[in-house]
């Protein structure tokens, strides 16, 4: 019994036994740990390899990329400046920016941009080098067409050279000949001059004595023509028609004249007394003035009593006359000067070239107050030449003076012409008698120059400074004679519907 108790050798045993399977157990798991790290290490090894090799791949294809692009920086991007210069990054965005517009992101983008830029140059340019070659041809043709010419003329030139030559020498034997005729001529030419110059000295001096003859001559006949026409007052003038019938009560009357005769509305006549001496010879033989208003007939028209005498009255078979119109014929006349028709001392020129459209006559020409003429210059067919108002004594003011000196000068040569054609010189107070023209009331103008008459008899007007003007009465004025505007045994009375000149 006492040999089968467990000994301390037994419970070291059986501790060794467990401490060596412990043991065995921990070092087969410690080995197998090792094992299985030992593996992963090798697989990191092999993994390290492997990313080495793909990082040494990458650098060498990234340094050959920067060797394509053109970049070989240390640095692909500085994240705090992407546009970095001294950077692949940086320098490729310069190089982007050089690709013009649009503008590109992208290397691809610039590259293709470019690329077609270069296709379109391309093409631009085989077109231009194509364009080139047919310009070159078509000069090449010009310059072979122009050389064939320039030989053509040559050739030409040659020939005509030689005929030229030919030519003068041909004239220069005939120059000598007549040079020779020439020098014969000249003398001839001289005798001639010699002999036209003291026939010429003769004509001059003969010339010099008729003309002055002719002076004298006109001289004279002026003079007596003015004597003439002051002691017998001449006229070829004669009458246009007559009166008809007389109506008084509506101050009417009814001439020989009408459609037929080309009558034209408001024509203006003078009337003549039966026994004249002929119309257009003064103003004696004048009882009064009509103006045409209605037309009737061929031969008949009706007419306003503008004027007459009652002693003296309009009556069947006055002859009637007015210079500004007559049957078949279209009148012209000249005039110089002013025209001053109702004696306000103010113009009535505009009012005097409607008196004149009105009848259907002309005015051939015209010297105004200042002077300056309008027309070609008397004629055979100008009727009358009526002068005007012209002042007698030259104006102080130069101006004035020269317009006065012009007027002088254009009445004297429309006066010469007159006189060498034989038309008649008349005053502008005897035409507008002659025309029957007689101005009806006028307002009186403060400071217009008025002749005395113009106011109705025993008619008081008041001065600017307050002294009273009496007008000359009716039976002053007959007895005193008075123009057109006043003529004695012809009274101005206000006709219903008659026409009114008021400045």
């Amino acid at each position: 019994m006492a040999a089968s108790k467990p000994t301390g050798v037994h419970y070291a045993l059986i501790i060794f036994v467990m401490l060596t399977l412990t043991f065995g157990v921990m070092a087969f798991m410690f080995g197998r740990q090792l094992s299985d790290n030992t593996a992963l290490r090798d697989q990191a090894e092999n993994k390290t390899r492997d990313l080495e090799s793909a990082r040494s791949k990458l650098d060498e294809q990234l340094t050959a990329l920067k060797n394509l692009v053109g970049h070989n920086y240390a640095d692909v991007m500085n994240p705090s400046d992407p546009s970095g210069a001294n950077t692949v990054s940086g320098a490729i965005k310069a190089d982007l920016a050089l690709s013009g517009e649009p503008a590109q992101t992208t290397l691809t983008g610039a590259i293709h941009t470019m690329a077609e830029k270069i296709r379109q140059l391309t093409s631009e340019r085989d077109a231009r080098k194509r364009e080139l070659d047919t310009t070159n041809a078509s000069l090449l043709a010009l310059q072979n067409e122009f050389q064939k010419k320039v030989d053509e003329e040559s050739q030409a030139r040659s020939s005509a050279e030689s005929t030229l030559q030919d030519k003068i020498k041909t004239t220069e034997d005939d120059l000598k000949v007549k040079e020779t005729l020439i020098s014969d001529l000249e003398k001839s030419k001289s005798e001639l001059e010699a002999l036209y110059d003291a026939e010429q000295a003769a004509h001059a001096s003969d010339v010099r004595d008729r003309e002055k003859s002719v002076q004298n001559y006109k001289a004279v006949a002026a003079d007596l023509q003015q004597e003439l026409d002051k002691t017998r007052q001449v006229s070829f003038e004669v009458a246009d028609g007559k009166i008809v019938s007389v109506d008084n009560l509506t101050r009417t009357a009814y001439i020989n004249l009408g459609k037929s005769d080309g009558l034209p509305l408001r024509t203006s006549f003078s009337v003549y007394t039966k026994a004249n001496q002929g119309v257009a010879r003064g103003t004696d033989d004048i009882k009064g003035a009509i103006e045409v208003i209605q037309i009737l007939g061929p031969h008949l028209s009706v007419v306003r009593i503008l004027d007459d005498n009652i002693y003296n009255p309009i009556a069947p078979g006055d002859p009637v006359f007015t210079p500004l119109w007559h049957v078949g014929q279209k009148i012209s006349f000249s005039i110089v000067g002013g025209i001053d028709l109702d004696g306000d001392g103010q113009s009535d020129r505009d009012l005097f070239h409607e008196l004149v459209k009105a009848s259907g006559a002309v005015i051939d020409n015209e010297v105004d107050e200042d002077g300056n003429l309008r027309g070609d210059g008397i004629s055979i067919n100008t009727r009358f030449l009526i002068i005007g108002d012209i002042p007698v004594e030259p104006p102080s003011s130069p101006s004035k003076l020269a317009m006065y000196n012009k007027l002088k000068q254009n009445q004297l040569l429309l006066s010469n012409q007159a006189a060498e054609r034989g038309v008649r010189v008349v005053t502008l107070d005897n035409f507008l008698n002659y025309i029957g023209y007689r101005p009806t009331y006028s307002i009186y103008k403060p400071g217009s120059h008025r002749k005395q008459g113009e106011l109705r008899g025993g008619a008081v007007s008041k001065r600017a400074d307050g002294t009273t003007v009496r007008g000359t009465s009716d039976a002053e004025a007959q007895l005193k004679g008075m123009d057109r505007r006043d003529r004695p045994n012809v009274p101005q009375q206000q006709v219903p519907g008659q026409r009114t000149f008021i400045k």
